[in-house]
């Protein structure tokens, strides 16, 4: 392994980028997950694990590893590698000195337009630098340097388990001392706001989604999941609440659904709940649902931990993937479903391996019009946890389902009108999505029977008269028949 010193490195831009991991169409498996890849070795404790997927300079896509490495229990430090082609190829510290910890690395994504901004994410952290755990970050540009960690909450007590939340908008949940903070994203002023008190008394492990934010709360007899619901009301986007979600047993690893956060996609969220002494359940709610369910899984002698849940846009029609740990094959294992239901059907035994696996975590991008959802986990070898991953990819956007038809887009790319020309006699809506498959823009296509090409024209203009910022984005028209896809670059 190498040093990159305290700070810096260089990432190289010069390699094209299709699919991340150095998969191209031709080599990943398409709808089954592929084999197991070792990220890390197995000479030192390789943990926690977080992906940044971001636009470079060269408006190519690419994606870097955060994880905390230790060798014993008086310092931890950042390391990372591109996982693209780019440098560092190798494991890099990042961030380290004697006898500190800095851990639970955490990544924003703070612009994916094209042509890429200066700083395209944010890496969070924890370090009891000062004596207390408080939260840094820093900036990552592209030219591949990083900016010296700045201090992002330094309150008396620990600031801890740093969720980052980013979609519609962008915003961190942490704990300290009992309390859940929260603080948003200010576009304007380029920074985040002073912490809010979202919740006191006996609070810890936030998580949250587009639309909520959930944390577990100490109780008499164990501890119940509550949330804070986000609602429109009267012109005002607001939190309602808290609801309590759950509030049998003792619960934990809480987790709301990751991976898009995008238009159509579900907002599931799972739990681990202990009850007595019976072993571990997976409890999950769905869609602000204030009813949780128990989910099957099995047998009731088994335990059943650890999960953690991707979603995926409606307009791939690939529904939700989870991901548990059980030891009902005798070790823990790292298991997922097929990803047809949110149940476990025909599931997959990712980690396969003698020793204990554990800490699933879901990472998704879009590449190519590929989606692909990334897990990794955590596997014991040789003494020491080492990072494994795992990738599951979906053909999305340009395939095409209305045999011999195309639409042609002039120009493009574009930076005022665009012309779109559709299959004769058109009937249906023409979508188009950004480079997050967000819907930005939605024009209905009455059709009148006429056999002849339309023609839109989109200005570059959402839904609510806003001009969206420059990037790639996809022109989807769909009729009862099915769909044709093309991609636009605005700039």
């Amino acid at each position: 392994m190498k040093k990159a010193g305290y700070l810096f490195c260089k990432v190289s831009v010069a390699f094209l980028l299709i699919l991340i991991f150095n998969s191209t169409p031709a080599k990943c498996q398409f709808y089954m997950w592929n084999p197991q890849k070792a990220l890390t070795d197995s000479a030192a404790d390789n943990i926690n694990p977080t992906i940044a997927f971001y636009y470079g300079s060269d408006n190519l896509e690419h994606s870097i590893l955060f994880w905390e490495r230790s060798t014993d229990l008086t310092s931890t430090s950042i390391w990372y590698k591109c996982l693209d082609g780019g440098n560092p190829q190798e494991p890099t510290e990042l961030i380290a000195s004697p006898g500190v910890h800095f851990t639970n690395p955490k990544v924003v994504v703070l612009s994916n337009s094209i042509p890429a901004a200066d700083s395209s994410f944010m890496l969070f952290f924890e370090s009891d630098v000062n004596g207390d755990k408080d939260l840094y970050s820093m900036k990552y540009y592209n030219n591949g340097s990083f900016t010296a960690p700045q201090l992002f909450s330094g309150l008396p007590g620990d600031d801890k388990n740093l969720t980052l939340v980013w979609g519609y908008s962008i915003f961190a949940v942490w704990e300290n001392q009992g309390r859940i903070l929260k603080s948003d994203w200010d576009y304007m002023q380029n920074s985040f706001s002073a912490p809010e008190i979202m919740s006191t008394e006996g609070s810890h492990d936030p998580t949250g989604s587009e639309m909520n934010i959930y944390w577990i709360k100490d109780t008499l007899s164990g501890s119940k999941v509550v949330y804070l619901k986000r609602e429109y009301i009267s012109g005002n986007w607001i939190y309602t609440g808290p609801y309590d979600l759950e509030n049998e047993g003792t619960n934990s690893n809480l987790e709301a659904c990751k991976g898009f956060f995008m238009f159509g996609s579900q907002d599931y969220t799972v739990w681990q709940n202990t009850q007595s002494l019976s072993p571990t359940q997976i409890r999950f709610a769905f869609n602000n649902s204030p009813i949780h369910e128990v989910l099957d899984l099995g047998s009731p002698n088994f335990n059943y931990s650890s999960p953690d849940v991707m979603d995926f846009p409606m307009i791939i029609k690939m529904p939700t993937f989870l991901a548990f740990v059980t030891d009902s094959l005798g070790n823990d294992e790292v298991m997922v479903n097929s990803g047809y239901s949110f149940g476990l059907d025909n599931p997959t035994n990712l980690s396969n391996y003698e020793g204990p696996d554990r800490n699933p975590q879901f990472f998704g991008t879009v590449s190519a019009y590929i989606f692909q959802a990334n897990l990794l986990w955590e596997s014991l070898r040789d003494g020491h946890w080492t990072i494994f991953y795992s990738h599951y990819d979906m053909t999305i956007g340009l395939q095409n389902d209305l045999s011999g038809k195309s639409l042609e887009i002039s120009p493009n790319p574009s930076s005022e009108v665009s012309h779109i020309s559709l299959p004769a006699n058109s009937r249906g809506s023409l979508n188009i999505y950004n480079s997050f498959q967000i819907l930005v823009k939605s024009i209905r296509i009455p059709g009148n029977g006429i056999e002849a090409i339309k023609e839109i024209g989109w200005d570059g203009m959402d839904d609510q008269g806003n001009k969206v910022p420059a990037g790639a984005y996809i022109i989807r028209y769909v009729s009862d028949n099915g769909a044709v896809s093309a991609k636009l670059i605005r700039y």
